[in-house]
């Protein structure tokens, strides 16, 4: 067995879909059944061809939250997944701070949207992005530099109160 030749000092501050301040979180009164693959820490939206189910091809449709990291999906003999598998059932965040992966370059304040095609979080100043559905989410904290692909938290609750990093 070979020695461990790195070691991490420093605690990771969030993984996509983690939910922040976990007190304030509101989810879904309802379990919904994944009528696509959810990937954690996207948004999702009514399917309006299947009730009681969600998709993440938000176009068109009523968002209804963002999948959060509850459970980690594992199927023996392969590594655990951050996807809700279609045909389970998760119950979506509501309302709440939580930590998502960005797609595009993020700036604190900024209004957060919703990808048409995959419900990725996409960022801008302006109330409309191309490709993107509005939310009722901001841009609260970044956990990076706020480039495309990494980590920010984004509520629809007001801002928290964060010590300086």
């Amino acid at each position: 067995m070979a020695l461990q030749q790195k070691v991490y000092t420093h605690v990771v501050p969030a993984i996509a879909g983690m939910v922040e301040a976990g007190n304030d979180a509101h989810y879904s009164a309802v379990a919904y059944k994944a009528s696509t693959a959810l990937p954690v820490g996207n948004f999702v939206a009514y399917d309006s061809e299947n009730a009681y189910c969600l998709t993440n091809v938000v176009k068109s449709k009523k968002i209804i939250g963002i999948i959060p990291r509850v459970i980690a999906y594992a199927t023996p003999g392969l590594d655990v997944n951050m996807t809700v598998p279609a045909g389970e059932f998760t119950v979506p965040l509501v309302r709440g701070h939580i930590a998502v992966k960005t797609a595009t370059q993020a700036k604190v304040g900024q209004n957060v949207f919703a990808s048409e095609k995959d419900g990725s979080v996409g960022t801008a100043d302006a109330v409309t992005l191309e490709g993107y559905v509005p939310t009722n989410f901001t841009v609260e904290k970044l956990l990076g530099d706020g480039s495309a692909g990494t980590l920010i938290i984004i509520t629809n609750q007001g801002a928290q109160n964060y010590p300086a990093a």
